[in-house]
């Protein structure tokens, strides 16, 4: 009897301990937070972007993304850009007199001042350039820019009626083609043979309109840098997004010369689609 009240009087004492026991002892243990999920990877930055459209280049080359921007007053802002590039060579077919086997010259050597805002805007590319062309002898700087399209080869002035319609006017780089006048804008600086065949630079008026992914040019100028103005050359441009277009391009004089039996050249009045070209441009690797 005895140590049955002893054990009872044990186990009393034993409840009353655990139930006397803190509070915290009691809880069960919480398990582990759940880390936060970890922020989201920033979205990638577009590449930027050149405030200038021009001089353009094509295939895979870009112009400066950050021309100097200079604050002309009354003007408002102009941009200015330059280029200066040089190549040497071995030539075994060289006919000018000042050439040789080996030189080292002078390719671009040219500075760049556009508006490119507001209703009236201008561009001027002014310098000393060559002209290397596959298939043909080397002619030095020099005698390229004084023989061709002289120190200022690029100039016009534009009216920008708004943001779809303007209309140009001065010495404009070709609408034809899809290679550029100077060897700076080419992946082949030496170009290819149909380059040639392109009025690379020519003196007239031009219209332009976009609206949403068409783009359209017209233009009435001298054609190769002739003076006599007949010719009518247009560039018509769908953009399909950012990287890629397609553009169909074709020009041609109103005066076409013709040799008589007598064997003058007269002229006759008609109009002969004598260069186009259908092309998709500036496609981006895995398109």
């Amino acid at each position: 009897m005895k140590n049955t009240v002893i054990c009872a009087a044990a186990l009393t004492m034993a409840l009353l301990e655990v139930s006397s026991a803190p509070a915290w002892a009691q809880a069960t243990t919480p398990p582990p937070a759940t880390p936060a999920p970890a922020a989201a990877a920033p979205a990638a930055e577009a590449a930027p972007t050149s405030p200038v459209s021009m001089p353009a280049m094509s295939g895979t080359l870009a112009g400066n993304v950050k021309p100097l921007k200079v604050d002309v007053g009354p003007l408002g802002s102009v941009y200015v850009t330059g280029v200066l590039s040089g190549m040497a060579m071995y030539e075994s077919n060289f006919l000018f007199p000042d050439e040789h086997r080996y030189m080292a010259d002078l390719t671009n050597g040219q500075v760049v001042v556009q508006k490119v805002d507001g209703p009236i805007q201008f561009y001027l590319q002014g310098g000393a350039y060559s002209l290397p062309a596959v298939g043909f002898p080397y002619l030095r700087a020099g005698s390229t820019t004084s023989n061709t399209f002289g120190g200022l080869p690029v100039w016009f002035l534009k009216y920008a009626a708004n943001d779809s319609f303007s209309v140009q006017a001065g010495d404009l780089p070709t609408l034809i083609g899809a290679e550029y006048a100077f060897s700076f804008q080419n992946v082949n600086i030496e170009r290819g043979l149909l380059w040639n065949q392109e009025n690379i630079i020519n003196r007239g008026v031009q219209a332009n309109y976009s609206q949403g992914p068409v783009s359209l040019s017209l233009a009435w100028s001298d054609g190769f840098f002739s003076q006599r103005y007949s010719w009518i050359t247009g560039l018509a441009t769908y953009t399909i997004d950012p990287s890629n277009s397609i553009a169909f391009s074709g020009g041609g004089s109103v005066n076409t010369g013709r040799v008589s039996p007598s064997g003058g050249v007269g002229t006759e009045k008609s109009f002969s689609l004598t260069q186009y070209s259908a092309q998709r441009v500036s496609i981006a690797p895995g398109s």
